[in-house]
């Protein structure tokens, strides 16, 4: 009989000791589980306002870019016809057709009517009227 109270009183000590543990532990985790989920919550909140605020400067900003794009196009063309021809400076420019060149063999046998400058020079206009943006923004 004495060896089952012992053994009641050591099991209620055990239990006494199981929940003093539990009550620690439970306090810890009743402080950080919370502070962890409310962190979380707002980590989130602010990387769905930050990610809506970048989406909309680039969609401004792409507008923007377009215009200023087609705008430094536009000066690039114009400062290039202000360039003088070095071999044809006798001649009126704007009497010179500007021709688009492609890699067929056809085109590059009637390079000999123009000089190589004015070849060039067709060619860069051509390409920059074809595209979007100018020559040089293309490469970055």
């Amino acid at each position: 009989m004495e060896m089952i109270k012992e053994r009641i009183n050591m099991l209620n000590e055990n239990k006494l000791k199981r929940s003093e543990i539990h009550k620690r532990y439970l306090r810890i985790l009743g402080v950080i589980l919370p502070t962890y989920i409310l962190a979380s919550i707002i980590w989130i909140a602010a990387n769905i306002i930050f990610y809506k605020r970048q989406k909309q400067k680039l969609e401004n900003g792409g507008k923007e870019n377009t215009f200023d794009r087609n705008q430094e196009r536009q000066r690039l063309l114009e400062r290039y016809n202000q360039i003088p021809s070095p071999n044809l400076t006798f001649l009126d420019q704007s009497s010179i057709p500007v021709t688009e060149f492609t890699d067929d063999e056809s085109n590059l046998n009637n390079l000999s009517d123009h000089s190589s400058f004015e070849a060039n020079r067709a060619r860069v206009e051509a390409i920059l009227k074809r595209n979007n943006e100018p020559q040089f923004m293309r490469r970055i």
